[in-house]
C-alpha cells in the first residue's frame, strides 16, 4: 500500500487489524522501524512461538487448521520505509514470502511503504508474481486502470471531499479464488456531515479518520452543525485530545506535547520542525522517543493531530490542521493579550508568521463575544500608523468579524460600525469598502444601506474622491440589479467624469466593467462588448494585467452569448494563461469554471467535469466559499445534463448550504431556483414549487426584478402542469409587465410567446395572434434565429396568406448545416402548414412523405412541449385528408397526433379524439 506520509494509511491497517483480530483471524503486526532484521519470515516464526526452521512448514502444517475454519493469517508490515538497515532487502525479504505462499489463500501479506521512498528503491514489489498482490482500481478518463500498489492522497495537499471520496471509494478484499484480484471497498460507516445521537460531532470524532476529514472539511469548506470556530476546536480538545471520559493518565500527556510543540512553532515563526531536531531537546524526549503505543507522540500521529511531511531523507513534524494550530496559538497568547495594542504587536509578527493571522481573529472574536466591541475601533486606529500591508490585514480581519456580528448579532453591528466616523482614518474606509462590497455580493441589503451611509460620511470628512465615487459605483450596482436601469446610467455618467478629473485609471477600467454588465444584463449584447472594449484599452495602456485577464473572461460570455463559441474557447484559454503567469489562483478557479461551462454547452462532459473539479479545488484551497458554492452549483448542472441525479441534488444542497452558511441571500434564492428546476424535470411538481416560492419570496426582498420575472413563469409553468390555468395567466401577465419595464428584450417575448400558447389553447385565437406577432417581431429585431423559428412555427397558422409566404421564406433562409435539432423539426412542420395552408391541389403522397420527415425529425429532437410539437401541422393535415376522403390516413394522423399530446391541454385534442372515437364505432 503506497502513498505519502500523513494520509492515513497506518490508521487503515490498524483499523483493518482490529477487525480481524475480533473476527478471530491470526494477525502479526510489524512496523518498520521496530524491525532489526531482514529475514521477516524467521522473525515470525519465532515470535509466533514455532520451533520450526522454514514458512513452508508452518504453511503445510497448519493449511488444514486454516483451510477448515475459515480463518485466514495475515502478516503486515506498516511504514517499512522507516526500516533503519537496508530496505531492498526487506522488500526481496517479502517477495520470499509471497512466493512460498501464494498456493495458500489463507496467508496474507500486507505491506505499506512511502511513495517517495519507494521511488528510491531498487528492488519493487511485483516482480516475482505480479497477479497475486492486491490491486487498487481506479477510473481515469473513463477508463478503469489497476495498480498493484494502492495510492491514497495525502490529507494536506487535496480538497477533504476528495480525501473522503478517495477513502470511501477505495476497493481491497480479500480473495479466496488463487488466480482471482483481491479487491475490498473501503466505506467508513458515517457519513461526512452526520452527527451523533446527541447532536454533537463528539462521537464522530472518535474515529480518527473521521477527525482528519472533520478538521480538514473545517479549514476548506463547512464543519457540521454549524458549529463556531472556538466551540469546534475546543469540542475536539476536551473530547480527543484529552479524552475526558478516560481516566487514563496517558492521554493528557498529548496535550502537554501538544503545548510544548506550539511554544517551539511559536517561537521559531515556522509552521513546522525537524523531528530529528526536536528528539535532541530534553523538553520532547520523553515524549517522542518511546516509540511504543502509549507515546503521545505516536497518538497525535494516529489521532491525526500531527503529520509527518518527508522532504527527501528530512521528517518534519507538522499540524495535520491549520485551524486547530490557530486555536493552540490563540490559546498560547489570548491570557497575555488585554488590548488592542497587544494585538497589533501580534500582528507585527504576521509577515513571518502567516499562520499567526488566524489566531490573531480568534483572539479578537473572543474579546466580542465578551461585549468588548470597542477593541475593533481601538485596533482600526492603531493600524492607521503601520503598514500598508498591516492596515490591509487589520481591515481585513474587522470586516470579517463585523460582517458576522452583522448576520448574528446586529445591535452590536450597528453600534460599532456607527463609531467610525469619530476618528476618521485610511484602514476604516478599507474596512468599510469591504463590507459594502460583501453585502452587495450577498443580498443583505440592509446592512449594505449602513455601510454605505457610514463609508459615504467618512469619506466625505476624508475629502477621499476616490472612495466616494466607488461607493457610487456599488450604488448604481444596486439599480443595475433592482432594474433602475437609467438611474444605473445616469450615475455611471458622473463616475467616469469623477474617475477622469482625479486620473483614477483602475477604478475607470472597473467602471467600464460595471457598465458592460449593465448592458449584458439588459442582453444588449454589442454595448455590452463596446464597455467591455474601452476597458481592455486602457487597461493595457496602463499595464493593469489582472483587469486585462478579467476583461478578456468577460467578453468571451458576451461572445457565448451571442453564439460566437469559435471565439469564446480561445478567449477563455487567455484569460486563464494570463492569470496563471499572475499566480491569480481565484482567477484561475473562475477561468476553469467558465471553460468548464462552455464545454457543458458543447457536450463535452468529461472535459466539462475535470475542469469543474479542478476549480473546486483551487477554490476550496483558497477557503473561498463563495466561489466553491458557484462551482458545486455548475458541476450540478453538468450531473444534470447527464440523468445523475441524486448527484445533481447533492451538489446543489451542499451550494445551498454554503449560500446560507456566507448570510448570502441572493445566492440562496439562485440556487433555490436551480434545485425547483432539478424536481420539475422530475415531474416533483410539489416540491418544485416550494422551492421557486423560497426563490419568489428573496428575489422580492431583494428587489430583483429581472428574477422575479423568471421564478414567475417557472412557477406558471408548474401551475400549468397542475392544471391551475387561471395561476398561470396572472403569472405571465405579472412577468410581462415587469419585464416591459425593464426593457428586457428577450423576456417579453417569452412572456408573449407563453401568454400566446395560454391564450391559443384557450381558443383566443386573435388575441394569440396578436401576442405571437409581437414575440416574433422582437426576437427579429434581437437577430435570435433560435427564438424565431419558434415564433413562426406558432404563428404560422394563424398569419395571413402575404405574411406566411414572407415568413415561411425567412424561415428556409435561416436553414443551414449548423441548424439544431429542434429547429429542423419545426421547420419541417412549417413545411407542412404552408403546403396545407396553400391553393395548390393536394397529393396524398406528398402529404404522407411530409408526415414521415417530420416524425423522423421529431425523434432527432428533445421537443416536448405542445407549442413546439406538430400538432397543429396534423391537424391542418388532417382536415385535407378528411376533404379528399383518406379515412384511414385520417386515423393514423390522428392517432400519433394524441400519443404526442398525451396529458397536456390541446384546443385540437378534442378533434382527434373524435376522428378515433368515429373510427371506433364504424368499426363496430
Amino acid at each position: 500500500m503506497g502513498g505519502e506520509s500523513g494520509i492515513g494509511k497506518s490508521t487503515l491497517l490498524a483499523q483493518k487489524t482490529e477487525l480481524w483480530h475480533g473476527e478471530g483471524h491470526m494477525v502479526m503486526f510489524y512496523r518498520g522501524s521496530a524491525l532489526n532484521q531482514t529475514d521477516i519470515a524467521s522473525k515470525f516464526l519465532r515470535d509466533c512461538a514455532l520451533k520450526l526452521n522454514y514458512l513452508e512448514e508452518f504453511l503445510s502444517l497448519t493449511d488444514n487448521l486454516f483451510s477448515t475454519s475459515n480463518r485466514n493469517c495475515y502478516l503486515i508490515i506498516d511504514a517499512l520505509n522507516e526500516y533503519s538497515g537496508s530496505i531492498n532487502d526487506l522488500i526481496k525479504s517479502v517477495e520470499n514470502i509471497v512466493a512460498q505462499s501464494s498456493n495458500y489463500s489463507w496467508f496474507k501479506v500486507i505491506v505499506s511503504i512511502r511513495d517517495s521512498a519507494y521511488s528510491r528503491t531498487l528492488a519493487k514489489f511485483g516482480e516475482i508474481a505480479p497477479d497475486q498482490y492486491f490491486k487498487v482500481e481506479e477510473e481515469k478518463a473513463g477508463e478503469k486502470i489497476s495498480s498493484n500498489v494502492v495510492r491514497l492522497k495525502p490529507v494536506a495537499k487535496n480538497s477533504t471531499e476528495q480525501l473522503f471520496n478517495a477513502y470511501r471509494n477505495f476497493k481491497w478484499k480479500d480473495s479466496g479464488v488463487l488466480d482471482d484480484e483481491g479487491i475490498y471497498k473501503y466505506r467508513p460507516l458515517t457519513n461526512f456531515s452526520e452527527l451523533d445521537s446527541n447532536g454533537t460531532t463528539i462521537e464522530l470524532l472518535r474515529n480518527p479518520l473521521m477527525t482528519r476529514l472533520i478538521l480538514q472539511s473545517f479549514h476548506r469548506s463547512k464543519l457540521p452543525s454549524q458549529l463556531k470556530n472556538d466551540e469546534a476546536m475546543r469540542l475536539y480538545l476536551d473530547n480527543i485530545i484529552i479524552e475526558k471520559t478516560n481516566e487514563s493518565a496517558g492521554f493528557p500527556e498529548r496535550l502537554k506535547l501538544l503545548s510544548l510543540l506550539v511554544r517551539e512553532l511559536d517561537k521559531q515563526n515556522s509552521e513546522r520542525l525537524e523531528r530529528d531536531a526536536l528528539i535532541k531537546m530534553d523538553s520532547f524526549k520523553s515524549y517522542i522517543i518511546n516509540t511504543q503505543k502509549d507515546s503521545p507522540y505516536i497518538q497525535l500521529l494516529e489521532l491525526g493531530v500531527l503529520m509527518e511531511e518527508w522532504e527527501k531523507d528530512d521528517c518534519f513534524v507538522r499540524f495535520s490542521f491549520d485551524r486547530f494550530l490557530e486555536f493552540m496559538l490563540a490559546e498560547l497568547h489570548f491570557s497575555k493579550v488585554n488590548d488592542a495594542k497587544d494585538v497589533m504587536k501580534l500582528f507585527n509578527r504576521i509577515a513571518e508568521f502567516k499562520i499567526l493571522q488566524g489566531a490573531v481573529e480568534m483572539i479578537v472574536l473572543r474579546f466580542c463575544n465578551n461585549d468588548q466591541t470597542e477593541v475593533l475601533i481601538e485596533i482600526s486606529d492603531l493600524a492607521d500608523n503601520e503598514t500598508q500591508e498591516i492596515q490591509k490585514l487589520s481591515a481585513e480581519m474587522i470586516a470579517n468579524i463585523l460582517f458576522s456580528l452583522a448576520i448574528e448579532n446586529y445591535v452590536q453591528f450597528e453600534s460599532v460600525i456607527k463609531r467610525f466616523p469619530e476618528n476618521p482614518g485610511n484602514t476604516d474606509l478599507e474596512i468599510l469598502i469591504i463590507l459594502v462590497d460583501k453585502f452587495y455580493t450577498t443580498g443583505n441589503f440592509d446592512f449594505f444601506s449602513l455601510a454605505m451611509e457610514i463609508a459615504q460620511k467618512e469619506a466625505t470628512l476624508l475629502n477621499n474622491k476616490k472612495i466616494l465615487s466607488d461607493l457610487l459605483l456599488f450604488d448604481a450596482q444596486l439599480d443595475t440589479l433592482q432594474g433602475r436601469y437609467t438611474q444605473a446610467k445616469e450615475k455611471f455618467d458622473f463616475i467616469i467624469n469623477e474617475k477622469k478629473a482625479i486620473e483614477d485609471f483602475y477604478g475607470l477600467c472597473n467602471l467600464y466593467i460595471k457598465m458592460g454588465e449593465l448592458e449584458y444584463h439588459q442582453r444588449n449584447y454589442n454595448e455590452s462588448l463596446n464597455c467591455f472594449l474601452l476597458g481592455l484599452e486602457l487597461s493595457k495602456q496602463n499595464k493593469f494585467i489582472k483587469l486585462q485577464a478579467n476583461i478578456i473572461n468577460d467578453i468571451g460570455v458576451v461572445y457565448n452569448s451571442q453564439n460566437k463559441k469559435d471565439k469564446v474557447e480561445k478567449l477563455y484559454l487567455e484569460s486563464l494563461e494570463i492569470r496563471k503567469q499572475l499566480g491569480d489562483k481565484k482567477g484561475i478557479g473562475e477561468s476553469l469554471s467558465n471553460l468548464g461551462f462552455l464545454y457543458s454547452e458543447q457536450g463535452k462532459f468529461q472535459e466539462s467535469e475535470k475542469l469543474y473539479l479542478e476549480s473546486l479545488e483551487i477554490r476550496k484551497q483558497l477557503g473561498d466559499k463563495l466561489g466553491t458554492s458557484y462551482v458545486l452549483l455548475n458541476l450540478g448542472g453538468l450531473y444534470k445534463k447527464q440523468g445523475k441525479i441524486d448527484e445533481a441534488e447533492r451538489l446543489f444542497l451542499e451550494s445551498l448550504d454554503f449560500r446560507k452558511q456566507l448570510g448570502d441571500k441572493k445566492g440562496t434564492g439562485i440556487v433555490l431556483f436551480y434545485l425547483g428546476e432539478l424536481y420539475m424535470g422530475q415531474g416533483e411538481f410539489e416540491e418544485a414549487e416550494n422551492f421557486y416560492q423560497e426563490s419568489l419570496e428573496i428575489r422580492r426582498k431583494l428587489g430583483d426584478k429581472k428574477g422575479i420575472s423568471i421564478v414567475l413563469n417557472k412557477l406558471a409553468n408548474i401551475y400549468e402542469e397542475r392544471g391551475k390555468i387561471d395561476e398561470v395567466a396572472r403569472l405571465h401577465q405579472e412577468s410581462l409587465e415587469i419585464r416591459r419595464k425593464l426593457g428586457d428584450k428577450k423576456g417579453i417575448a417569452l412572456s408573449l410567446n407563453s401568454l400566446g400558447i395560454l391564450n391559443f389553447e384557450n381558443g383566443e385565437i386573435e388575441i394569440a395572434r396578436i401576442l405571437y406577432s409581437e414575440a416574433l417581431l422582437l426576437n427579429i429585431e434581437l437577430n435570435d434565429n433560435l427564438e424565431i423559428f419558434g415564433s413562426i412555427h406558432r404563428l404560422f397558422s394563424l398569419m395571413k396568406d402575404s405574411e406566411r409566404e414572407q415568413y415561411y421564406t425567412l424561415a428556409k433562409s435561416l436553414i443551414n448545416e449548423s441548424t439544431k435539432p429542434n429547429q429542423q423539426s419545426q421547420m419541417a412542420n412549417i413545411e407542412l402548414m404552408y403546403y396545407c395552408l396553400s391553393n395548390k391541389k393536394i397529393e396524398t403522397s406528398i402529404i404522407q412523405e411530409k408526415i414521415q420527415y417530420i416524425l423522423l425529425q421529431k425523434e432527432k429532437s428533445t421537443i416536448k412541449k405542445i407549442d413546439n410539437l406538430p400538432i397543429e401541422s396534423f391537424y391542418l393535415a388532417a382536415l385535407k385528408l378528411n376533404e379528399i376522403g383518406e379515412k384511414d390516413l385520417v386515423k393514423m394522423v390522428a392517432d400519433e397526433a394524441i400519443k404526442m399530446i398525451g396529458d397536456q391541454r390541446s384546443i385540437r385534442k378534442t378533434y382527434f379524439q373524435d376522428i378515433l372515437l368515429k373510427t371506433v364505432q364504424d368499426d363496430i
